[in-house]
């Protein structure tokens, strides 16, 4: 049986400052740190399921605990593969 990845990913909502706002105006975009930056609002928004396959698998609101990981596993895994989940350091951010 094979095994197929899934990372679990947090998800973050962003509403940016008006210092923000004024550079992307200007065409610098990428350039202000919204996560070092006071007046940026940064706001946990749940997680994302990504496959390995570069495909999205499904979303939470919360972040799945320990205990419910096997749950996953078992909603997600077929007869010919097993899924595994992963917690992944990189997350995503969508603008409000």
């Amino acid at each position: 049986m094979t095994t197929f990845k899934i990372f679990i990913h947090p998800r973050f909502t962003l509403k940016p400052c008006e210092k923000m706002l004024a550079e992307e105006a200007r065409g610098l975009i990428g350039w202000h740190s919204f996560s070092t930056c006071p007046d940026c609002q940064h706001t946990p928004n749940g997680v994302e399921l990504w496959g390995e396959n570069g495909h999205k698998q499904g979303s939470f609101t919360v972040a799945p605990t320990q205990e419910e990981i096997p749950e996953l596993v078992r909603r997600f895994s077929t007869a010919r593969s097993k899924a595994e989940f992963e917690f992944s350091q990189r997350s995503f951010t969508y603008r409000a």
